[in-house]
């Protein structure tokens, strides 16, 4: 799986169990590796979270053969995602799809 983001393109590692960040160069000519992050046991999807009221934004990771997401803080100065220690635990996650806030409150509000 591979995602950009803000000059940055993430890519899902399932050999190494990390999600590899590369930065864009020379107006998409190139990429740079900057870091690998490890994520668990066969990272097969992901998404990138945006923050709400200054929050920071994250990665989301499904972790299908560790059975659980993980969350990763995006680091605004670098963009290389970092470990919270956030995890939920869910039996062979295979997608992650981000819930809009606005729906969250609707749902709320509703009831």
């Amino acid at each position: 799986m591979t995602t950009t983001y803000e000059g940055r393109v993430y890519v899902s590692n399932r050999g190494a169990d990390a999600v590899s960040t590369f930065a864009v160069r020379d107006e998409g000519a190139r990429l740079e590796h900057l870091a690998d992050t490890p994520v668990g046991a066969w990272p097969r999807h992901f998404t990138v979270v945006r923050g709400h009221n200054g929050q920071p934004d994250h990665l989301v990771v499904a972790a299908q053969n560790g059975d659980s997401l993980m969350s990763l803080r995006i680091d605004p100065d670098t963009g290389v995602p970092v470990d919270t220690g956030h995890r939920l635990d869910v039996p062979v996650p295979v997608c992650v799809l981000p819930v809009p806030i606005k729906r969250i409150r609707r749902a709320e509000a509703q009831g």
